[in-house]
């Protein structure tokens, strides 16, 4: 038996290294490591406490129900000739790989009539929208952020607070926890 903080300290990282990546976004799985890394004994704790990162199995049963359902009723509309345009319609090259993605993932095919529109919202966001609501919300939001937010040059950004570089880091890596 290991009775030697100092080892178990340090194999409880390496061990983790194994068990933490499995079925999580890589974002996510390298913060738990980083956790884990830095404070051993609070990051298994905060490991353990969420839980499992599947879906339990009565959300997965809804799950396949739904996805039943989805597809008996594509099946279904695809035999009525009045909704025959709805389905296979043109799409551009550049949205193939989103369209083959979003029907792989969630059995739901490309139909005609719909929108689509990108926003480069930042350099680590992009979102795609079907509904033009949606992108309407997005730029007053946008719009209302630019108009409360002051702009600061290089200096003023490297300068500022050190607590605001701290909560700002934190907040930075407690997001992909999430």
């Amino acid at each position: 038996m290991i009775t030697d903080w100092a080892t178990i300290t340090t194999i409880i990282p390496f061990v983790l290294l194994f068990i933490v990546p499995a079925n999580r976004k890589p974002s996510s799985a390298t913060a738990w490591l980083l956790l884990a890394f830095l404070l051993p004994y609070l990051g298994v704790l905060l490991f353990l406490l969420p839980g499992s990162p599947k879906l339990s199995r009565r959300r997965r049963t809804g799950q396949r129900t739904m996805d039943d359902l989805i597809s008996r009723a594509l099946v279904e509309a695809r035999k009525r000739p009045e909704q025959a345009s709805l389905f296979d319609p043109p799409i551009a090259p550049r949205y193939g790989p989103f369209v083959k993605l979003n029907t792989n993932l969630g059995d739901l095919p490309a139909l005609g009539g719909n929108a689509v529109e990108l926003l480069q919202l930042n350099l680590e966001v992009t979102l795609m929208c079907y509904d033009p609501q949606v992108v309407v919300s997005i730029h007053q939001i946008e719009a209302d952020y630019l108009c409360k937010s002051k702009p600061v040059n290089l200096d003023q950004w490297e300068t500022r607070p050190v607590g605001e570089k701290f909560f700002e880091n934190i907040s930075r890596l407690t997001a992909a926890l999430q």
